[in-house]
């Protein structure tokens, strides 16, 4: 047989391929060849699990372990042996066995004189064998065993070979081929390199490990965090399933609308302790280990610094230079530009620093710094960029060492501009080491609290007012030239709270805050107007917010210390509290607003009467303060407003991954409005899709009252009525409305709840509560004159009256807010009422289906069967099957048996039900006849081989 070269990355084509190979006539040696984990072993194991289904075929599998090595191989092959006795006493067969036995006993002593023999009597044995039957010799692992082992495999697999049977070997690959592996490959038949899994293989391996954890899903962040940490590794079988047991083990996931999520997302993927690249560092000696945590723990390092980061960690130069080069040769380490260094693999560099542990990685980089330290005040030349990184590492372990604390100032004035994000880091590190009284106080800190606004990181500008008001305090006690100063700064402190307040709902972290502005006014019952002004905030009565903010600062001595744009933080509450009230407030505040807005305005401010309405604070503010906010970089409020947008533009998907991801950052107590809403969305997803137990467990432990209500009755209306007791649905939400409306909130948003009420009691046949309900909504309309209003009566009215025509201008709203599920709700209410109902009715239906919109698509589905519709033709995406498959499904159509089949294919009627089995599962058919479908339909096509 020629031999041939595999370069097929999929391993369904492998095993086919193998198994061809396999069963082809005469004696044959199939070489496989992979990485650690690449899944020869899997692949071995379920060649042979086929092979012993068929009663003519006769499997040996033995796995080479090197404590054992040859001894147990042999022993191995002689038990195979042996079976054989049990359906033939052939004589050569016998005599073959006696003799090999006998060999055996002298193999430990005399190994080199025994080898020959052994291999000749042994391919005696199964030569017998070979003729009665079709004999596979399986060697796994051939390269783990010694010299001794390889050279062993190599004679037997070319005896074996010659006297009839199938020989399968599987070896490492790599640039450090075993001796065995080189002679092996000039006599093999077929060379089967395994490659990394393909997209399909590494999605379809992940579902078979969330198959075997309770048959729950991955969030798509864990794929994709996956794949960046694990690099050239993420197409290999072992360390993927073996990093997921990890991080399960570590509590790295979490089980969370029935997917695991990462938790928290932003820390980096290790890879476990057992995975082979960790053991080959810990193996090469002490030195490379040091070497590699050392290297793990710094961002970037250049072959040329090696001298003084191994000087700093006491490692031996020459321990270095041999550590280095075997990390290089191992594939371990990267060399790039400019002799940067890398791992090849990040997870490897995240399970080195989890290895070093927080004392070890402290005590590097202090002693990184102090070397660093001395050679500056020597005057000489050191990456200033470089000791500022290991000063943040270290704390305030150096004890406010004046050199340290200047490098860290001018660093971080130096990257303000370019990295504002490290500048932070840098300015309060250096005001931890800062005593209290130090002058640089006030200038530091102020743009350390800018750079965090700049950057939307008001979670950690909270954390650091709580870290650093006790010196603030200290400093207000100064002399009298010091104090407008302080006071200046304290007041700018305390806007910077209550901003923070205002957008990430930090209403439980007041204590600090409060002590810093108790210190600005002196007031006795600070603490309470606090915490009434956090509770305004927080239930979104933005108007008595306003009114005690003002409260809070009045009658101050020292106001003309303040900064002249004190009144701002006032004026944004009144108008957030003016964008969902009615529409005269709305005009009158925008009005004043724009006329004394610094910035330029948005001159449509239906965004941000939307946004009130919703609730939506992250949306409202990016459009009051302009380019003078920013997003904040987590927290409910940015998550809230993520899953809305998505909501609307039809990503729903994108929508509940990002409500799980919500979850697994916020801790439990963290029961901010902006959670709540935000899984009342979820809920209205799941319900959509017909997946009440979702729904409903999202809805779970959500409380009746808070600013935002009514979109929560609004999900719980949606949810309950599609579980089935649609009466008590409608008389709960119909109460909940009427508390609502009642209870002296804000009115905007009520539209969607009201509209809600109006649609089903008409589809109950409720037609006078319906027509009450509506004329609520008329007159809300009156009321709010916004968009959502005026197409929630647009809607109700078509719907009530049976008319197309306000159904169209709603739709041309719908349109214009590029709102994709109210679209696709119009498209279908204008087939119901259009005469000609089929382009509408197709789109609806097109939008459903790509929203996974179950409820509206099976409406569009039996709307056309009741009026003589042909569905829309839908192309799916081709599967793509290997030639063995098509040939299996060609035959399937013919109306083969599956034993026919196995007689056409020349395999066992058990691999024929196995290979039908994994085409059902990877092409969604249920039954023969499906699968023949599908094939007839184009949606099936036979892989391209390249070669």
């Amino acid at each position: 047989m020629a031999r041939e070269r595999s370069t097929l990355s999929g391993r369904r084509d492998q095993w086919t391929e193998a198994d061809e190979a396999c069963r082809a006539a005469g004696g044959t040696l199939v070489l496989v060849r992979g990485g650690p984990g690449e899944g020869k072993t899997t692949l071995l194991e379920s060649l042979a699990e086929s092979w012993r289904g068929d009663d003519e075929t006769t499997v040996c599998y033995i796995t080479v372990d090197p404590a054992t090595g040859t001894p147990q191989m042999i022993d191995s092959l002689l038990d195979a042996a042996r079976q054989q006795l049990e359906s033939s006493w052939h004589a050569v067969l016998l005599d073959a066995l006696a003799t090999a036995t006998r060999i055996r006993a002298d193999l430990e002593k005399t190994p080199h004189a025994s080898a020959l023999p052994l291999v000749h009597e042994l391919a005696r044995v199964f030569g017998v064998a070979a003729e009665q039957g079709r004999t596979v010799i399986v060697v796994d692992d051939a390269d783990r065993g010694d010299g001794a082992t390889g050279s062993l495999i190599s004679l037997l697999a070319q005896r074996l070979r010659a006297v009839g049977c199938t020989v399968v070997v599987s070896t490492g690959s790599g640039p450090r081929a075993t001796a065995g592996e080189t002679r092996l490959t000039p006599f093999a038949d077929k060379i089967i390199d395994l490659r990394p899994l393909d997209e399909q293989e590494f999605d379809a391996l992940l579902k078979r490990w969330c198959a075997a954890h309770g048959r729950t899903r991955l969030d798509p962040t864990v794929p994709e965090a996956l794949r960046a940490a694990l690099g050239p590794l993420s197409g290999n079988p072992a360390t993927i399933l073996s990093t997921l047991d990890d991080l399960l083990a570590w509590g790295r996931l979490v089980l969370i609308d029935q997917h695991f999520c990462l938790s928290p997302l932003d820390e980096p993927i290790s890879l476990p302790e057992s995975h082979h690249l960790v053991r080959a560092v810990v193996a090469d000696g002490d030195d490379t280990e040091r070497l590699a945590v050392l290297l793990a723990l710094q961002d970037e390092v250049s072959v040329d610094e090696l001298p003084m980061l191994t000087a700093a960690a006491a490692i031996s130069l020459d321990g270095a230079g041999r550590g280095l080069d075997s990390l290089v040769e191992d594939g371990i380490l990267e060399i790039g530009e400019r002799g940067r260094l890398r791992f090849a693999v990040p997870a490897l560099t995240a399970a080195l620093r989890r290895r070093s542990g927080a004392e070890r990685a402290r005590a590097l980089h202090t002693a990184l710094a102090r070397q660093m330290l001395a050679k500056l005040e020597r005057n000489g030349q050191v990456d200033r960029t470089r000791l500022a990184t290991h000063l943040v590492h270290i704390g305030e372990s150096l004890d406010g060492e004046a050199a340290a604390i200047r490098v860290l100032i001018e660093e971080a004035d130096r990257m303000s501009s370019a990295d504002p994000e490290v500048a932070a880091a840098w300015y309060k590190a250096a005001l931890r080491q800062l005593s209290d009284d130090d002058d640089r106080w006030p200038p530091l800190l102020e743009e350390l609290l800018r750079l965090r606004a700049s950057l939307g990181q008001y979670d950690e500008l909270t954390k650091d007012l709580g870290l650093l008001v006790p010196a603030l305090i200290a400093g207000s006690n100064q002399d009298d030239q010091a104090k407008p100063l302080r006071r200046t700064l304290l007041v700018a402190v305390g806007l910077c709270w209550l901003t923070t307040l205002l957008q990430d709902e930090q209403s439980a972290q007041v204590q600090e805050p409060a002590r810093l502005l108790k210190a600005l006014t002196g007031g006795a019952v600070f603490d309470a107007e606090l915490q009434e002004f956090a509770a305004a905030v927080r239930c979104g009565r933005f108007d008595e917010a306003a009114d005690r903010f003002n409260t809070l600062f009045s009658g101050d001595a020292d106001r003309e210390a303040e900064p002249q744009d004190l009144p701002e933080l006032p004026e944004v509450l009144m108008l957030l509290h003016a964008a969902s009230g009615d529409a005269d407030t709305f005009q009158r505040a925008w009005s004043l607003w724009r006329d004394r807005a610094q910035h330029p305005v948005d001159h449509a401010p239906d965004r941000l009467r939307e946004a009130g309405a919703m609730t939506d604070h992250a949306t409202a503010l990016e459009i009051v303060l302009g380019d003078g906010y920013r997003l904040p970089s987590r927290g409910s409020v940015l998550y809230y407003q993520e899953i809305l947008r998505s909501f609307r533009t039809g990503e729903w998907d994108a929508a509940l991954s990002a409500a799980r991801r919500m979850e697994a950052e916020l801790s439990p107590q963290r029961r901010t409005p902006a959670r709540f809403l935000a899984r009342a969305v979820a809920a209205e997803i799941c319900a959509s899709r017909g997946e009440h137990r979702r729904a409903e467990e999202w809805l779970q432990d959500t409380p009746r009252h808070l600013a935002g209500g009514h979109v929560l009755s609004w999900a719980r209306l949606g949810v309950a009525y599609r579980a089935g007791d649609p009466d008590e649905a409608l008389r709960v939400a119909r109460a909940e409305y009427e508390q609502l409306r009642d209870g002296g909130g804000s009115p905007a948003g009520l539209e969607h709840l009201l509209h809600r009420l109006v649609a089903l009691h008409h589809r109950e046949g409720h037609e006078q509560a319906a027509a009450e309900l509506f004329d609520e909504l008329v007159a809300l309309d009156e009321r709010l004159r916004s968009e959502t209003s005026s197409a929630a009566v647009l809607m109700a009215r078509a719907q009530l009256r049976g008319s197309a025509e306000p159904a169209a201008r709603a739709l041309e709203i719908a349109r214009r807010r590029a709102d994709v599920p109210q679209l696709a709700v119009l498209h279908m209410l204008l087939a119901e009422l259009a005469e000609d109902p089929k382009a509408p009715l197709h789109e609806a239906h097109a939008i459903a289906r790509r929203l996974g919109w179950t409820e509206l698509r099976y409406a569009a589905q039996d709307l056309m069967r009741r009026r003589g519709i042909a569905p829309p033709r839908t192309r799916s995406k081709q599967q793509l099957i290997s030639s063995t498959e098509s040939r299996i499904v060609r035959l399937v159509s013919d109306g083969y048996t599956n034993r026919q089949i196995a007689m056409a294919i020349q395999v066992s009627e058990k691999t024929v039900e196995s290979r039908l089995t994994r085409l059902f599962a990877r092409t969604g058919c249920r039954s023969r006849v499906e699968l023949a479908t599908a094939s007839l339909e184009g949606r099936l096509a036979e892989k391209t081989a390249v070669g």
